[in-house]
């Protein structure tokens, strides 16, 4: 499947309101997202999180695609049927996850 989100890799820089979310090949290429400060009390603080959770999400994203193979191919480590069950929920859980994050609506 061909990748549709902008390519990596992705950076972030701060702004007066918040941190912007880019891609860049050694310059700001591209934003990709914008994240600002909530300006309730307990939430203030979260843009820098939520933009550098953003900026990662593409290497997130190919480390559970590598995770999945490497699970399905070595069963063998598996030394009995629940531990082997166990990894299968986890697959399946990582599964959903890059399908939230590749589905289009």
């Amino acid at each position: 499947m061909k990748t549709q989100h902008t390519p990596v890799p992705w950076a972030i820089r701060q702004h007066e309101k918040g941190f912007v979310v880019y891609y860049t090949d050694g310059e700001i290429r591209s934003n990709t997202a914008q994240c600002y400060d909530n300006t309730v009390a307990e939430e203030h603080g979260t843009a820098e999180a939520n933009a550098r959770l953003i900026a990662a999400a593409p290497e997130l994203l190919a480390a559970l695609k590598s995770l999945i193979g490497s699970v399905s191919e070595h069963k063998e480590h598996y030394y009995d049927t629940a531990d082997w069950e166990d990894a299968q929920d986890r697959v399946e859980t990582a599964k959903a996850a890059i399908a939230k994050a590749t589905q289009l609506p």
